[in-house]
């Protein structure tokens, strides 16, 4: 057994598919033995867990909400370094291979990852640049699918997931760049950050697919900006509020006034400030 472990943290939600199970056993049959998977499934009818093998366990909750589904990972998981993704996800297995290598020799705290495009798997996820900032602010183009931390930095509630926060809530998204932010800003420029270049998966970018509730998404992006510094939040408001979009809510003034709206819900609620 490896003494450095890496956990995989899967959250789904409703019924288990097969064609889910079968693709994580076969990825455990294929990949490192340090690597292991951890599903959060929701919206069960009881609480309780099942051992498929002993490097796949699938965690039943009745709750709801990613972020709640985040942060049960963080709890219940055993390891070194915890990853995060989503049930809809493809793993590009001998780059994660590779990674796990990586983070055994370099020891990070965090590392942030290169997703490439389902349906190109040749074109990135999104434009990467922003990974070679050295602000806090790049928690706000990261996604908690490209992110591998360090576990144990993580275990407290002043850091996990902001409930309010993700699928699952009126407001969602955001949830990860709260994350970062709060996780970034704890390391004060201390924390080891490894960079790792390959493309370690495969997600959609067809955003028809994705069906995305633009104005509940400003207003988590309000939510977010109440819970940050204000030397960050307010260049933030401006520049979401005046810049020009071509899709999404494409009016200034009603983007503004969710954005408001969703600054002065999340001074309302009790959750994760520094």
């Amino acid at each position: 057994m490896n003494d450095k472990t890496l956990c995989v943290a899967i959250s789904t939600i409703g019924d288990l598919s097969s064609e889910l199970l079968e693709k994580l056993e076969g990825y455990t049959s294929r990949l490192n033995s340090g690597i292991d998977f951890l599903v959060i499934s929701q919206k069960a009818r009881r609480n309780h867990f099942l051992d498929i093998n002993p490097r796949l366990r699938i965690i039943f909750s009745t709750d709801i909400g990613l972020s709640k589904s985040r942060n049960l990972a963080i709890n219940e998981s055993k390891c070194s370094w915890i990853w995060f993704q989503d049930d809809d996800i493809d793993l590009n297995i001998p780059s994660v291979n590779r990674l796990y290598f990586e983070l055994t020799k370099f020891d990070p705290d965090f590392c942030c990852l290169k997703i490439a495009s389902s349906e190109d798997h040749s074109k990135p996820f999104k434009n990467y640049s922003f990974l070679n900032w050295s602000t806090p602010l790049k928690a706000m183009k990261i996604s908690s699918i490209e992110l591998v931390v360090r576990k144990c930095l993580i275990q407290g509630e002043r850091y996990n997931f902001d409930p309010n926060l993700g699928l699952g809530t009126s407001l969602p998204s955001c949830e990860e760049n709260l994350f970062f932010y709060n996780f970034l800003l704890k390391g004060n420029g201390k924390i080891n950050q490894h960079k790792f270049d390959e493309y370690v998966a495969y997600h959609t970018t067809d955003l028809d697919v994705r069906n995305l509730d633009h104005t509940q998404r400003v207003k988590a992006r309000g939510f977010f900006l109440s819970k940050i510094k204000f030397i960050h939040a307010f260049p933030l408001l401006l520049y979401w509020s005046l810049r020009k979009e071509r899709k999404g809510i494409t009016n200034r003034l009603k983007r503004s006034k969710a954005l408001l709206e969703g600054y002065r819900q999340g001074l309302d609620k009790e959750s994760t400030r520094l």
